[in-house]
């Protein structure tokens, strides 16, 4: 099984803050981020939850865009512990150029050819 990596209540909220105030920050550089399988299954098997709710982050310091994943419950609520080291709030990603899928269209932006 994976190390999950969780992230800190006060370490998200600044990345998701970043995200949303910024609107220079250059988004088109946030093309796709890899998630492992195995890592959304440890989160379902840690946290009990029924799907999963992803938000955009980014770390201005580091000039890193981050997607954190959270559980969420039957209800629609975040399986979040905010008053916990470990909080539930995981950053899994991988993501592009490093783990790019260069030959997708959905990458390249340009349709394939039906035969």
């Amino acid at each position: 099984m994976p190390t999950l990596t969780q992230v800190d209540i006060v370490t998200a909220l600044k990345w998701v803050t970043a995200w949303r105030s910024h609107p220079d920050v250059p988004c088109n550089n946030f093309i796709a981020s890899q998630i492992p399988l195995e890592d959304t299954i440890g989160i379902q098997s840690e946290t009990g939850a029924v799907a999963l709710r992803a938000y955009n982050g980014y770390d201005a310091d580091n000039n890193l865009f981050k997607l954190l994943l959270v559980g969420i419950d039957n209800a629609g609520n975040d399986l979040i512990d905010v008053l916990s080291v470990n909080s539930q709030i995981y950053d899994l990603t991988l993501p592009c150029p490093d783990t790019c899928c260069y030959t997708s269209p959905l990458y390249t932006g340009q349709a394939v050819e039906q035969e």
